[in-house]
């Protein structure tokens, strides 16, 4: 299993993110896991 490293570039584009947006975002992220 990968881990997923974020920057903090990234975490703070993505909190300005709506929700369906960030739920999209996360759940793509679990599949690169």
């Amino acid at each position: 299993m990968w881990t997923v490293i974020t920057t903090d570039l990234f975490n703070e584009w993505l909190e300005q993110q709506d929700e369906i947006t960030q739920e999209k975002v996360l759940a793509a992220l679990v599949v690169l896991q």
